[in-house]
């Protein structure tokens, strides 16, 4: 079973998961294959595109990653196609020190008009 408090939103309990497992799937990747199947099959429905994405972390993990790596980012992740929208006081432009992925998207999906928000 796949327990998660309030506090803690969805995305970061998959991710935290996604990250964990490497090359292997583990009883806890089994737990979320019926979620994902239902995210996935819906993600075929939008459209796929091809194009640079961007993706700002507040911490230099400069450490983790040479310059012009290549990798698989094993996440969910909310990216922008604008990098002016990095440079605003929300992302970057309100910290020091930060690491910017630029990625390259070969099936992107763009799900800003399919996200309700209730509050």
């Amino acid at each position: 079973m796949v327990s998660f408090s309030n506090d803690q939103p969805l995305y970061e309990v998959l991710n935290s998961t996604l990250r964990s497992v490497k090359p292997e799937i583990s009883d806890q990747l089994k737990l979320w294959f019926l979620y994902l199947k239902l995210f996935i099959d819906a993600l075929t429905h939008l459209p796929s595109y091809r194009e640079i994405v961007y993706r700002s972390v507040t911490n230099d993990l400069s450490d983790y990653y040479e310059l012009s790596e290549k990798f698989v980012w094993w996440s969910f992740s909310s990216c922008t196609k604008s990098l002016t929208t990095l440079q605003s006081t929300k992302f970057l432009g309100n910290t020091e020190i930060g690491t910017l992925f630029i990625i390259e998207c070969f099936s992107g999906k763009e799900i800003h008009q399919n996200i309700f928000c209730f509050r």
